[in-house]
């Protein structure tokens, strides 16, 4: 009896060391755990794959390796170098020895799975080695023959390795594949026999990755396929070489783009869907920029693109779609996403063909940073970010190289759309942060920074875009328009998202006003009757004796005093003692606005000088005056119907009495005069 009552108490320690946590879905784990920061994730995911190199397997023998493989590339140097032996015998010897490690790993791949992969791996390497000797130094091999001889050592790794399930025998073989053409290279740039050889190489990644959910493997040839292709366009690429460069381009994008799919489909059944952001986000990215400078100068080359990428992820999209709509439905929402932002890009596209290099890094860093929430994954949100300052450089790059050719529609132009899209990229990140807060953390908040950033974006494609396209003359009045509805918009567009930090901009229409009062000049043409006929204004300069409601200014200054009074009433339902001050400046100032426009039409009338015109000032202050306490009682709001009485009708009062002692100072001027 004792010792069945103690062998549960003794049982726990062994179950523990045999039972492992089954790992969760990465919903269930952000709602539970407190996700820790991206930079110690970083941080901690470098050191341990430092640690596994070094630590993991037989560290004795890894080490030795790496010995092994400097010595034999030493050994075939001073071979060289002092002609000991035939070429045919060094190298066959070399070859021999890359053979035999292979052959010793294979056997003892059961008993000791590290060691065997080690070795399998330096024999490969050396293999590498020999057929990279054969051709540069000794013209044994013919480039075909070399080029096969490299390709199929490839192959041979990748099939040992998904046998092996090794991942560190594919990562060598595919390395020193892709670093192979470099290392041989003759001068000759054959880029045909190049990127035919680099295709090679991408088809047994894709032929992997049906078997193994390798991520390093498939970032190791994106990395190496699109860096080599561009390093290579920048040194080596001329226009007669399009025709047998394109299909190549067109080739390694559609196989990334199933690299992707293939990699969320074979992925664990607990975190099938999950979506690799770098490859699925990166590689549109890679290509839409080499494709530019391929097309850059044929007509509607990247319309054309555009839309065959769009058309190319919609297809895939729908397909996967059917197959499996729930397992799929994070790459599904991703390539639908990345289907409509090419679709869009499209259309500016068809219109100009110059670069939109701005506007797309904004759209994919936009993807990134939705999928770095969906998955819980702070880099890739990190990632989405910093891309939007990348693309603000690229775009006032372009910007400042050409600035709005004569050429070019109005708001159909590539210039105002990659502003637009660098704003809505920005301004939707800082809304996905805010929407999930409750699931970042404490770093992800600083992403509200995206909504000033995205309002100096607006603006500055917005005055480019008017100042390029609408008549002189109505410019002010377009300026003043554009204003007040861009206030309206972020003001509608918060609170339908239910986002106080979004509607904040649309405050801007208060101390807006004060601003376009000032550019306008209007005060000296109110107020100072000997100014002439001197030309006032920041902005727009408008002339002193222009009507300020001509050329649209009718339309437009009444839309901006109803934004003022909207956006204000609307945001003081949900903040109402935060927007006290805010009401009293605002009423202020459309106070100042209409007795200064009363002003500068009294003084406009032929006979009506001197004084008459700060008559009508007052006059029209007391007209505001009268109608503000005739609404009073409209005021719903205690503490808003306290701030209009005291600030606003105080403030009023002593206006009017101002008023009253400037009148009276050019009553007495006038009575004393000749």
């Amino acid at each position: 009896m004792a010792a069945a009552l103690s062998s549960p108490a003794s049982s726990p320690a062994p179950l523990q060391k045999k039972l492992k946590p089954l790992p969760r879905p990465p919903g269930e784990a952000a709602g539970r755990d407190r996700e820790p920061d991206w930079a110690s994730q970083a941080l901690g995911r470098l050191g341990s794959l430092a640690k596994e190199f070094f630590t993991g397997g037989n560290t004795v023998v890894r080490v030795g390796l790496l010995v092994l493989l400097v010595g034999v590339v030493l050994l075939l140097k001073y071979a060289a170098e002092h002609a000991l032996f035939p070429i045919e015998a060094r190298m066959g010897s070399a070859a021999l020895l890359g053979v035999a490690l292979i052959a010793v790993g294979f056997r003892k791949i059961e008993s000791r799975p590290g060691f065997a992969t080690t070795l399998q791996g330096g024999g490969v390497a050396i293999l590498y080695m020999v057929v990279f000797f054969s051709f540069q130094k000794y013209d044994l091999l013919p480039a075909l023959l070399a080029f096969g001889l490299l390709a199929s050592i490839a192959m041979f790794s990748g099939v040992l390795a998904v046998l092996q399930n090794s991942l560190a025998m594919i990562l060598i073989g595919i390395t020193f594949g892709f670093l192979a053409p470099l290392l041989a290279n003759t001068g000759s740039g054959n880029h045909v026999a190049l990127f035919g050889y680099y295709t090679v190489l991408n088809l047994l990644i894709v032929a992997v990755a049906w078997y193994r959910s390798w991520r390093p493997l498939n970032l190791v040839g994106f990395c190496f396929t699109f860096g080599i292709g561009t390093l290579w366009g920048v040194l080596e690429y001329e226009p007669e070489n399009f025709a047998s460069t394109e299909p190549f381009l067109i080739g390694f994008f559609l196989m990334y783009v199933a690299i992707v799919a293939i990699f969320a489909w074979r992925r664990p059944a607990n975190l099938k869907g999950w979506v690799d952001g770098s490859l699925t986000f990166g590689a549109p990215l890679a290509v839409l920029a080499l494709q530019y400078q391929l097309v850059k100068d044929m007509p509607f080359g990247m319309a054309y693109t555009a839309a065959g990428m769009a058309t190319v992820y919609i297809l895939v999209a729908s397909v996967l779609f059917q197959r499996a709509p729930k397992a799929m439905r994070n790459l599904v929402e991703a390539f639908l996403a990345l289907g409509v932002g090419f679709t869009t890009l499209a259309i500016p596209y068809g219109f100009s063909n110059h670069s939109l290099t701005g506007a797309t890094w904004a759209v994919e860093g936009l993807g990134l940073y939705w999928l770095g929430i969906r998955q819980q994954r702070p880099l890739s949100r990190f990632a989405g970010g910093a891309l939007q300052l990348f693309a603000g450089a690229a775009l006032l790059t372009s910007i400042l190289s050409t600035w709005y050719p004569a050429d070019v529609l109005p708001v159909f132009n590539t210039r105002f759309l990659a502003g637009l899209f660098l704003a809505g990229s920005g301004y939707a990140i800082a809304y996905l942060g805010f929407r999930h807060r409750d699931k970042l953390t404490k770093a992800d908040r600083l992403i509200q920074v995206l909504i000033p950033w995205s309002l100096f974006w607006w603006f500055l494609t917005s005055v480019a875009e008017l100042n390029a396209h609408v008549v002189r003359d109505y410019e002010p009045a377009s300026g003043v328009l554009w204003f007040g509805l861009t206030c309206l918009l972020f003001e509608f567009m918060g609170r339908r998202l239910r986002w106080t930090q979004g509607r904040i901009p649309a405050l801007l229409v208060v101390p807006g006003l004060y601003l376009l009062i000032a550019q306008f000049g209007i005060l000296d043409v109110a107020l100072n009757p000997s100014a002439g006929s001197r030309h006032h204004g920041l902005a727009f300069e408008l002339a002193l004796g222009q009507n300020p409601l001509a050329d649209g200014g009718w339309l437009a200054w009444p839309v901006l005093v109803a934004s003022l009074y909207l956006v204000l009433f609307r945001m003081s339902r949900d903040q109402i003692s935060k927007l006290v001050p805010l009401h009293a400046a605002g009423h202020f100032g459309v106070t100042l606005l209409v007795a200064l426009f009363a002003g500068y039409f009294v003084r406009s009338v032929d006979g009506l000088t001197g004084s008459w015109s700060v008559a009508a000032f007052g006059c029209a202050v007391l007209s505001m005056f009268a109608l503000t306490w005739k609404l009073l009682d409209r005021i719903q709001d205690q503490r808003l119907r306290a701030s209009y009485s005291n600030l606003v009708l105080g403030g009023l009062a002593l206006a009017l009495a101002a008023w009253h002692m400037r009148t009276g100072v050019l009553a007495s001027g006038e009575g004393t005069g000749p």
